[in-house]
Parts: C-alpha cells; sequence; structure tokens
C-alpha cells in the first residue's frame, strides 16, 4: 500500500494507476488529505477499463485497489476530442462575432466539459449535438462564480472570457494552478495586468473584473513555457487594437501544435517569428 498527497495534482495518482496493474501483487493507493481535479482521475479509470485493467475504486475513501500481474490488452482505440484545447478554441470564439463548430467532442468524464455551463451562464450561445459544439460569438457576456477544481485545464480560457464581461467573476478553488507548467495564477495574471486587463489572484480564488470594448493592445506577453497561458492570451489578442506580441509561442506545441493553423483557418491573423524576421510572433 502507498499513500500519495491530493492536494496538488491528480497526475501522481494516475500515474500510480497506469503502473499497478504490471506488478506481481499489484497496488492499493490511498489518497491524502483530498483530491484535486478528480475527474481526471476518473478519465485514468475510463482508459484502463478500456484496456482491459480492472481497479476497485472507493471513492469515498479515495482507495483504490488494482490487482497486480494483469496485462494490458492491445487494440485499437479511438482517443477522444480535448475539452481543454477545445475550450481554448470556444474562449476565443466567444469574444468576437461569428460562428464556429468543434467536433469530436464525446460526453466522456473529462472535468473540462463542465466549462461549457460557465461559458452559456455567461451569455454564450452553445448549441450541442452529439459530439460537435456550436458557437456564435460576438454576445453581450456577464460575470459568473465557478468552481474552477471542476474544470482546472480549462479555467484559464474562462478567466479570458470574463475578462471583457460584464460585472465580476470569482473563480474558486484553483490555488492549486500554482504548480503547473508555470505559476498560472500569478504569472498570468500578472501578463493580462500587463495587456490592460484586471486579474487578481487571492488565495484560492481568481478574482476578474471583466470590461467590455476592446484594450488597447501593443503589449508583449511572456508564454512562461506554459501552452495554455499561450492559448489564453491569442484570444485576448482577438481584443486588442493593436494586437498582442506573445513571446515564447512555440509553447502552444506541447498539448495542440495546430492551434494557431486552426485560428487562422477562422480568420485570425496570425504573424509568426519565421514570416516576419527578427520580430517576435504577434496575434
Amino acid at each position: 500500500q502507498v499513500e500519495v498527497r491530493g492536494t496538488v495534482s491528480s497526475q501522481f495518482t494516475s500515474a500510480l494507476l497506469f503502473l499497478a496493474p504490471l506488478l506481481p501483487d499489484g497496488l492499493t493507493i490511498q489518497v491524502m488529505e483530498g483530491l484535486r481535479s478528480p475527474d481526471a482521475v476518473r478519465t485514468t479509470l475510463e482508459v484502463l477499463a478500456q484496456a482491459g485493467i480492472r481497479v476497485e475504486a472507493d471513492w469515498e475513501r479515495l482507495l483504490f485497489q488494482v490487482p497486480g500481474g494483469q496485462r494490458y490488452r492491445p487494440g485499437r482505440f479511438t482517443v477522444n476530442g480535448d475539452y481543454p484545447g477545445a475550450m481554448a478554441v470556444l474562449a476565443a470564439a466567444a469574444l468576437v462575432p461569428g460562428e464556429v463548430t468543434i467536433t469530436g467532442l464525446l460526453p466522456d468524464a473529462q472535468g473540462e466539459r463542465s466549462a461549457l455551463e460557465a461559458l452559456v451562464a455567461m451569455g454564450a450561445e452553445l448549441i450541442v449535438e452529439s459530439d460537435r459544439i456550436k458557437i456564435k460569438g460576438g454576445r453581450p457576456l456577464r460575470g459568473i462564480v465557478f468552481d474552477g477544481d471542476r474544470a482546472i485545464d480549462a479555467v484559464l480560457s474562462l478567466a479570458t472570457v470574463a475578462a471583457f464581461a460584464e460585472g465580476d467573476s470569482v473563480f474558486t478553488r484553483v490555488g492549486h494552478l500554482r504548480f503547473k507548467e508555470s505559476d498560472r495564477l500569478g504569472d498570468f495574471a500578472a501578463e493580462m495586468r500587463r495587456a490592460g486587463l484586471e486579474l487578481f489572484p487571492r488565495g484560492e480564488e481568481l478574482i476578474v473584473k471583466g470590461r467590455s470594448g476592446s484594450i488597447p493592445g501593443g503589449a508583449t506577453l511572456s508564454a512562461h513555457q506554459d501552452h495554455r497561458l499561450i492559448m489564453a492570451f491569442t484570444a485576448v489578442g482577438l481584443r486588442a487594437e493593436r494586437g498582442l506580441v506573445i513571446d515564447g509561442a512555440e509553447h502552444v506545441g506541447k498539448s495542440y501544435p495546430g492551434f494557431f493553423a486552426d485560428l487562422r483557418r477562422l480568420g485570425a491573423t496570425i504573424i509568426e517569428e519565421a514570416e516576419c524576421g527578427e520580430e517576435p510572433p504577434s496575434v
């Protein structure tokens, strides 16, 4: 039996779950002090089940028992669409007039699916049919209060939309964003303020003071080597009169290598460093 603290990330638990069935005697995993982003572990259990792995999950006690000596069943698997990446596109689409449809988003255990509810609560017009989501952008938006732990990898995208909504928004239970690829609370809020927006981390919360209209733009923002920050800053650039420069934008390739190409196909103007000589990439 092993104990793992779940207050910083669910990824440690998922890593142990993937390893456990290959051990001769299996593994009992006790998650201590609560579990952040539990839906990510539910996704892990879905994938394990598809591969023929048995896990006994006691969610009340946060205890996972995995029999040993198991083998992963080979086969052909269809990987579901990625809700956090899709949310970055939906956030951008919500901020400008137009209509965008994203396909391949099946109803599954990904917690970021609940971010769709947040977009609707803000006033975005969404049509969800089977595995496709259509959004009609440019609608008036309003602030919300949202439990960010339900959709932690979509919080930055939602906060970007909230920054251009009427009224304030509060994202609760997001303190563990400080321990991602960057400090996704402090770094994100500081760069957004550099762009002319008002975001402030406060303990376990992120406070967003919304504004309507555009921002002057022209600022250079650091990506902090974080793909989520890059996608959020790109959406902000769509509402900047003089655009934005994102320093380190190549790190978007960690999770969404085609992000800039997809936004270009949707009509965004994006100039990359290779295309403009010594100038940094801009949106």
